[in-house]
């Protein structure tokens, strides 16, 4: 009987580590995300003051940060899209660790 606990309790232990593997891994790779998307925000004000430098005008100024504004929108939707298919496999994999576990 009372090996029969004990091995129980080790399987139940073990399953909890596996799922706060899972949790941590997803966790980390979302971090990972936001820190490449921070840094890509980071670039493109990099690129805007830059073109800004160069501009001899005000309309040139303007002209020239409208026209990268597709490029910015472009990268702000993938972002965001990388984001979500993270955050949803997370999810899917914390389900499934938690009927695993069950």
């Amino acid at each position: 009987m009372i090996d029969r606990t004990l091995v129980q309790s080790r399987r139940q232990r073990r399953r909890g580590e596996v799922y706060a593997h899972r949790a941590v891994g997803g966790l980390a790779l979302i971090v990972m995300h936001e820190l490449d998307a921070l840094s890509g925000h980071v670039a493109e004000v990099r690129e805007r003051l830059a073109v800004a430098r160069k501009a001899r005008g005000l309309g040139e100024l303007v002209r020239d940060q409208v026209d990268l504004l597709p490029e910015t929108r472009a990268r702000l939707m993938l972002d965001q899209r990388e984001r979500l298919a993270l955050l949803h496999s997370w999810v899917a994999d914390l389900r499934g660790g938690l009927r695993a576990a069950a």
